[in-house]
């Protein structure tokens, strides 16, 4: 029973492990919108709710919750749809960046 729990317990930390901490500078980009048109611009305005990174190197990287909140709040007070660079830092597990923060070049 023991060595099951902590086999469990090493199996479950992986993930945590995996994730890449690390930063990405690239384009501020509308999720929705990428995730529908990954060859479209997307750009965001102060209506725009799920964010993410369209990276120099052509990846694309949505933002988790957090990063969300924060690209949000960024954008509020925005009239006109633009794509601002932008350099973010947190952890990625390939799919999403947990964000940490997020900053003009």
């Amino acid at each position: 029973m023991k060595r099951t729990l902590v086999t469990l317990a090493f199996a479950l930390a992986l993930p945590l492990a995996a994730a890449d901490k690390g930063s990405w500078d690239g384009m501020l980009v509308d999720a929705a919108c990428k995730q529908r048109t990954p060859q479209a611009a997307c750009p965001v305005d102060a209506s725009t709710t799920t964010f993410g990174v369209a990276t120099k190197d052509g990846r694309f990287l949505p933002f988790d919750a957090e990063g969300n909140r924060k690209s949000a709040y960024g954008v509020r007070g925005l009239s006109e749809k633009i794509n601002p660079q932008i350099v973010v830092t947190g952890s990625s597990d390939g799919k999403t960046i947990a964000v940490e923060s997020i900053q003009a070049p």
